[in-house]
């Protein structure tokens, strides 16, 4: 900063307090004197002695009022535009200006899509809280009125014995939310809990295929395991097995009435592909970039009634990832959807 643009400074700092002052000045003399008129004390002689009288202070106030505004302008002057600071911004020509506007535009760009990346985490903390504390809620209120139902009346061996089968289903809802919360908290501080061990992939999907086919038959839906292959890979048992029943689960829930869930699977050059296809109410076309999203739910008017917190498929792709693999989906809407899944054969090596 050169010296002329200091002393610029120094002048703009100094005025803008002194016209404070003076403005702070005639206020004061404003309000006071509509205080003594709206008292109706004073009769005009006294109320013109008192004018003058702050007129007169007034004028003597300007030479000190510049001093102490020059010297409050020099102070915040080197406080704010300290040497070397002032060096760096020296300006030595237009093209100096337009780079220094540039710099200026892209700070302001960065402000404005961190305001904007801030506000979008905020709604999608909102949008988890609700969705969340309505998942806690409820699995909470039935184990809450079956116990006081089971404490009100006494019942047969057989009849406690369904409630406790209630209770443990409720229980493992829960169980399975706050294993989600507490996978999602470690992702959020880098850490990658995954143990990677030989695994035939084959085994477990026609193992889940017959639980899948028992589970579908309860809400009259069809389950159907197509053509399967010898595959092994290095992945965790439990965790793929998740990825699994949650396609599978979702494949169920947003199918229609006496509809189609079909589970196949196919080699693909270096890896195996698992496809979990239905003949549901599919996905709409804009909500499919935004579908493995952490907290988004699809907003469909069909299947109002069915409620989730948003991370079952942001974790099915966070695991898939995990594992080297990827995940892809097909939809159209009144048609179905088809999700595949890729992951990488035993000899080939993760990236």
């Amino acid at each position: 900063m050169k010296i002329g643009q200091r002393q610029k400074a120094i002048l703009l700092y100094s005025s803008t307090i002194f016209g404070a002052f003076v403005l702070i000045f005639l206020l004061v003399i404003t309000i006071f004197t509509q205080h003594f008129y709206s008292l109706n004390v004073f009769d005009s002689n006294v109320l013109e002695r008192y004018r003058s009288t702050f007129t007169g202070i007034g004028i003597l106030f300007i030479p000190a009022g510049l001093f102490f505004a020059l010297a409050i302008g020099w102070i915040i002057s080197q406080e704010l535009h300290p040497k070397k600071q002032r060096d760096s911004f020296r300006i030595d020509g237009p093209g100096d200006i337009a780079e220094r506007e540039e710099d200026f535009r892209e700070k302001i760009h960065t402000v404005h899509s961190t305001i904007k990346s801030m506000q979008a985490a905020y709604e999608q903390i909102q949008t988890f809280s609700a969705n969340a504390s309505h998942e806690l809620r409820t699995p909470l209120t039935i184990m809450r009125g079956e116990i006081e139902l089971a404490l009100r009346n006494p019942k047969s061996p057989d009849e406690y014995q369904l409630l406790l089968g209630s209770l443990h289903e409720e229980i493992m809802r829960l169980s399975r939310i706050l294993d989600d919360l507490l996978l999602i908290a470690k992702t959020e501080i880098g850490e990658r809990p995954i143990e990677l061990q030989p695994m035939d992939l084959r085994e477990l999907v026609e193992e889940l295929a017959d639980e899948a086919e028992m589970f579908a038959e309860q809400t009259g839906i069809n389950f159907e395991l197509g053509e399967t292959v010898d595959a092994f890979v290095e992945a965790e048992p439990l965790r793929i097995r998740r990825v699994l029943l949650n396609l599978i689960d979702n494949a169920v829930k947003y199918n229609r009435k006496n509809g189609t869930v079909r589970m196949s699977m196919a080699l693909d050059n270096d890896f195996v592909a698992v496809r979990v296809e239905d003949t549901g109410i599919g996905i709409p076309p804009e909500a499919i970039p935004r579908l493995f999203e952490r907290f988004y739910r699809v907003n469909d008017s069909e299947k109002q009634g069915t409620k989730g917190t948003g991370l079952g498929l942001y974790l099915v792709h966070w695991i898939v990832k995990n594992h080297g693999g990827t995940i892809e989906v097909e939809s159209q809407p009144g048609q179905g959807s088809a999700f595949t899944l890729r992951l990488p054969l035993r000899n080939v090596s993760i990236s």
